[in-house]
């Protein structure tokens, strides 16, 4: 019922890692288009489609930092998550919570920005109006070339990406004895969120309701119509050592 995603790849490379393009006759766009049509019949089915949006920031290592869209989850029909981390004081207690950026100690960047070409779906475009509006306000917007409105804006949401304990096998296999260690990026982010919605699945089952299904449009409504279900992350970039980039603000989580 609920599928989480932790790899990302820029949308119009896709052919570059799947060789079977090739055989198939597909360019990187009709991949992309394909793989949507599958997201869709999955919604259809009643799943939870969940993907990382990427730890390279908004310009996912281009040379020129030039803003660079990363599938799947650049996608309508998935449910896009970045990455934050909590700001603790001297005595541990939690004070903030930002968007994960570059810097010390840090060495990745949560991702996001807009498809460079899958339209922008109608149960955002009220969110994404407001975040433009109030970027140009502030004076925040990226460099106009870089990126439109009229495309597919992401992540939908952001969750902690710092600090995750997992256990790795000693002997290079599903076995243990394993050894703990410390996870970070939007692949720990998106995994525990996916927990997150299996959770409430779970409790809807348990009294004969329905599970979630795909879940934008119910995000961006319960957004709009009560805004403190959701905390604002109003710290925070994802330029990942680039100029242009991309500011957290109210509405836009990196």
């Amino acid at each position: 019922m609920v599928i989480s995603i932790s790899y990302a790849w820029p949308e119009l490379k896709q052919c570059k890692l799947d060789h079977t393009c090739k055989s198939l006759g597909y360019n990187s766009t009709q991949y992309v288009e394909r793989a949507n049509t599958g997201f869709q019949k999955l919604g259809v089915m009643g799943s939870s489609v969940i993907a990382a949006d990427g730890d390279y920031g908004a310009s996912n290592q281009d040379d020129a930092c030039k803003f660079t869209a990363m599938f799947p989850a650049s996608s309508p029909y998935v449910t896009s998550v970045g990455a934050t981390r909590f700001i603790t004081d001297q005595k541990g207690k939690i004070v903030n919570e930002i968007a994960i950026s570059f810097g010390r100690p840090i060495n990745w960047s949560t991702g996001g920005g807009f498809s460079s070409f899958q339209k922008a779906p109608s149960y955002q475009a009220t969110a994404v109006k407001n975040w433009y509006e109030l970027a140009k306000e502030n004076g925040t917007l990226p460099p106009s070339n870089q990126f439109s409105t009229r495309f597919r804006g992401y992540p939908d949401v952001s969750f902690n990406g710092i600090n995750y304990r997992i256990f790795i096998s000693n002997v290079h296999s599903d076995k243990c004895p394993c050894s703990a260690t410390y996870g970070d990026g939007t692949s720990a982010s998106t995994p525990a969120f996916a927990g997150l919605v299996t959770l409430l699945n779970d409790a809807l089952l348990n009294n004969s309701k329905k599970q979630l299904g795909f879940l934008n449009p119910l995000l961006y409504k319960m957004a709009a119509l009560d805004p403190s279900t959701f905390r604002d992350i109003i710290e925070g970039n994802n330029g990942l050592g680039c100029k242009n980039r991309y500011m957290a603000q109210k509405g836009n989580e990196c």
